[in-house]
């Protein structure tokens, strides 16, 4: 027992001695819950192959943008040490591969939330 709680309390104090994995973590999920925002609000529902590509491309854009974004802001905060081009280089390279997973978010979030709509979803249409 004393195993296994020593391994969740080695795991949980990951994030205060790694605080730029930390900013990168949360700025990624945050990326994709802005996005997800911006798909359920501001983007319709397409069914034409080419307008759905266009949303898609969209989204990559966008999960890029907020996941560096927000990434090198709590990095800011979390660790204010590290140099400022540091930050936005590594938040933003990290940024273009955090959108690998979007995707596949975006089909189980629609799948259990069809009200989402996202462009990655089954129902959207035929990719293009």
């Amino acid at each position: 027992m004393d195993e296994i709680v020593g391994a969740v309390g080695k795991s949980l104090s990951l994030f205060a001695h790694y605080p730029d994995v930390t900013a990168l973590i949360l700025g990624t999920l945050i990326g994709y819950v802005l996005v997800l925002m911006i798909e359920t609000y501001f983007l319709p529902v397409e069914t034409d192959p080419v307008k759905i590509r266009k949303q898609k491309g969209l989204t990559f854009i966008l999960c890029w943008v907020f996941s560096g974004g927000a990434s090198a802001i709590l990095w800011r905060f979390l660790d204010p040490s590290d140099k400022p081009g540091e930050r936005l280089i590594v938040s933003y390279l990290v940024g273009v591969l955090s959108f690998a997973a979007y995707p596949l978010i975006g089909r189980i979030i629609t799948r259990f939330i069809p009200s989402v709509g996202s462009a990655w979803s089954p129902r959207a249409g035929p990719p293009a």
